[in-house]
């Protein structure tokens, strides 16, 4: 084989440090929604204050959330990376494809899972 094949998409989705920074951004979600709530509530009663940190919370938190997603998944692929650098070593292999870039492959090429199991170790 001269190359190798790995769904970045499913490394970031499927391992357990990917799945950790998914809860962790679901939860600032929520946090965020709650005292948006909390906020409006509070506007409603006439708290012009409020009024104003709701909407600045409703400009910010998306990207702020965008910006934290963006760095945990830099931080994973990065440390995918080194594991890819190595299995490739292994195999003997200098060319490693991304999965969404390839129309077809032979199976064995298929390294998806074995980078998760690294992961996940």
């Amino acid at each position: 084989m001269d190359y190798l094949v790995v769904d970045m998409e499913r490394v970031l989705d499927e391992s357990r440090q990917g799945k950790a920074a998914a809860e962790q951004l679901h939860k600032r979600w929520e946090m965020a929604q709650k005292e948006y709530k909390k906020l409006l509530e509070q506007a409603a009663n006439g708290d012009e204050e409020a009024a104003e940190r709701a909407e600045e919370l409703e400009e910010k938190v998306p990207d702020d959330l965008a910006e934290a997603r963006q760095k945990l998944q830099h931080k994973l692929s990065a440390k995918a990376k080194d594991i890819i650098a190595v299995l490739a070593a292994k195999r003997g292999v200098s060319l490693v494809l991304a999965s969404e870039q390839v129309l077809a492959f032979a199976a064995e090429a298929e390294i998806t899972d074995a980078v998760i199991a690294a992961l996940d170790n």
